[in-house]
């Protein structure tokens, strides 16, 4: 994300991002993305204090299709590819949304 190298913040916290730089992240992400414009600066200070950074290697299914949305995340480094049928149809880029489903439930 602009701004924020979310490597050295978490070299620096033993793998954890601190409460203010989450804020952060998020201000930044719901800017960016229409489906979080109508979160308010309190919702994301919510957010902001229970979110969770989770690493993923190469390979780690992080969404099935036809599972039930449960959870939403965002892609804060790297990317994240779709395959369908074994074959890779897009990369998600950092800021995209992942199980957007979840935002509404």
């Amino acid at each position: 994300m602009p701004g924020i190298d979310l490597e050295q913040v978490l070299a620096d916290n033993d793998g954890v991002v601190p409460q203010d730089i989450s804020l952060q992240l998020l201000t930044e992400l719901r800017s960016q993305n229409d489906s979080m414009k109508s979160l308010l600066d309190s919702d994301l200070e919510t957010l902001s204090e229970v979110m969770d950074f989770l690493p993923f290697n190469a390979g780690d299914p992080l969404i099935t299709k036809g599972e039930s949305a449960t959870w939403l995340g965002y892609i804060a480094m790297g990317g994240v590819d779709v395959i369908i049928g074994g074959n890779t149809v897009a990369t998600m880029p950092p800021g995209k949304l992942l199980g957007g489903m979840g935002l509404f439930f």
